[in-house]
């Protein structure tokens, strides 16, 4: 609802149920019973304010399900643009619901919703009329993970909440859309350097990185036409090296390794014709 030109609000409401049943002989849920159904409900509420210093977004989501209770979710953003350059700060929150699994496979202890913080901070600037450079700052805190485990002893599995976890970093983006086609790049970087992690994703020899994700990511993908709609269209994505198991040793203890960094690349030629996009060759390596 548009209560001024420079004041909107936008409010919305759901509810849903989830079900799961067991089709197994003796399989049973946490409620001791071959079928099992939790209901939710959600209410959003966001206020939009335009001023001629800075833009204002308040918002917030309050949501209540009938087998972890209920979480509320703030949201605050600021923007500006002045001439070719804009500005955006957000303070947001999430949360990941536990899933109907989660809930089963939970300890005495019992599980609960993980709920995470982002701040960003961008600021970006229209090179041309047809291009747009961007550049994003981010932190990330998660409060009460939601993790799987595997009892050491038992070898039972099951699902925790397990302190905090977070990163932060920078991302950057190019994007061009000109007549003979269009191109876009992006670099990112993360670390958790002094943030505290879940025991399970640690890398011993690496503070600054997580298990299985790597520190540096470079996309690019575009869009060239030749000749009368005969169009070439790479892409290619690299990532840095990363850390996982992949293996075990004679004790029976997992072995980590680093891999090496990696990178794919595909060309895409094609054309055209009346009927469909006809492919004529695809590389990859």
């Amino acid at each position: 609802y548009n209560i001024t030109r420079k004041i909107n609000l936008i409010a919305g409401a759901e509810a849903y149920q989830d079900f799961a049943k067991d089709l197994s002989d003796s399989g049973t849920f946490v409620n001791e019973k071959n079928k099992i159904s939790y209901f939710n409900q959600a209410y959003y509420l966001q206020g939009l304010l335009k001023h001629r210093i800075v833009n204002l977004i308040v918002g917030g989501r309050f949501d209540h399900n009938s087998a972890y209770g209920s979480a509320f979710v703030p949201r605050l953003g600021l923007t500006k643009k002045i001439k070719k350059t804009h500005f955006k700060f957000l303070y947001s929150n999430a949360f990941r619901a536990p899933s109907i699994e989660n809930i089963n496979y939970q300890t005495d202890a019992g599980i609960k919703s993980e709920k995470t913080r982002v701040l960003e901070l961008e600021a970006g600037q229209q090179l041309t009329r047809n291009s747009l450079l961007t550049v994003n700052l981010y932190d990330i805190d998660t409060k009460d993970p939601i993790v799987y485990v595997v009892d050491s002893i038992t070898f039972l599995d099951s699902y925790i909440n397990s302190g905090r976890s977070g990163s932060r970093g920078v991302e950057a983006e190019f994007r061009i859309k000109e007549k003979w086609g269009y191109f876009f790049t992006n670099y990112a970087f993360y670390t958790v350097a002094g943030k505290e992690k879940v025991e399970d994703y640690t890398v011993e020899d690496n503070e600054s990185i997580l298990l299985a994700f790597p520190a540096h990511k470079i996309n690019f993908s575009g869009s060239f036409k030749l000749y009368k709609g005969l169009s070439v269209n790479p892409s290619f994505l690299f990532r840095s090296s990363r850390y996982a198991y992949t293996s075990v040793d004679d004790s029976g203890s997992s072995v980590m390794e680093q891999l090496p960094a990696s990178y794919l690349s595909l060309i895409h030629i094609s054309e055209p014709t009346r009927l469909r996009r006809i492919s004529y060759a695809v590389f990859c390596l």
